[in-house]
């Protein structure tokens, strides 16, 4: 209940591995198994389970409230993602090549903006084949999109030397506002909480605005 072991959609997830755990307890202490200062040796069972950053306070404290061990020894170990291929961005390639003012025009209308700004030439009447994306702060990653061979990069926001450095190498950059370019996932983050724990009350929120305004 205190929320290890919760994986995706499967509660209770956990790994369990027997061992042979030894003890040696001090005059004062009071053993489950065994009797003060004389080494114990007992068989025991290692239980390992995930849990989210924000409640290992709790986790541990309900460990050691429930275990029957004086001392129950705890571990946590922080997990390194190793998918070193996936970035922040992506990347992909169009399924027939479209001017860049066709895939602004796309992009003010999905998002419900009447304005963004444009670093490069929007007016060209080159087919963009491969586009790429980085919502948020992601205007200096504009060389990694450049890299793969896109020539139209949407983005959020976007330093001024970013934007002339890659309108210069050939690259269409489109900055939509920071909040317009992440605000487009809230729904479909809202459908993925709702359907991975129920049992919270989630609310998207309606008032939410860019805080810029063009005047």
């Amino acid at each position: 209940d205190a929320g290890a072991g919760i994986i995706g959609g499967y509660n209770e997830c956990a790994f369990l591995g027997m061992g042979i755990g030894q003890f040696c307890g001090g005059p004062e202490t009071k053993p489950t198994v065994g009797v003060p200062n004389k080494n114990t040796a007992v068989e025991e069972v290692r239980l390992e389970m995930v849990a989210p950053r924000d409640k290992l306070a709790a986790i541990a404290a309900a460990i050691r409230n429930a275990h029957s061990y004086e001392e129950p020894a705890v571990d946590i170990y922080p997990l390194i993602a190793t998918h070193t291929a996936t970035g922040q961005g992506r990347v992909g390639k169009l399924s027939r090549g479209v001017t860049a003012a066709t895939l602004i025009a796309k992009i003010r209308k999905a998002l419900g903006v009447d304005k963004v700004l444009v670093a490069g030439d929007p007016k060209s009447r080159t087919k963009v084949e491969i586009a790429a994306v980085g919502a948020g702060s992601c205007g200096s990653m504009w060389k990694g999109a450049a890299a793969a061979g896109a020539t139209f990069y949407l983005t959020g926001e976007m330093r001024h030397h970013d934007a002339l450095a890659a309108a210069a190498a050939g690259l269409t950059c489109v900055c939509v506002g920071h909040s317009n370019s992440e605000r487009i996932a809230l729904a479909k983050l809202a459908a993925r909480v709702k359907s991975t724990h129920p049992q919270l009350e989630t609310i998207l929120s309606k008032i939410d605005r860019d805080p810029f305004q063009i005047v």
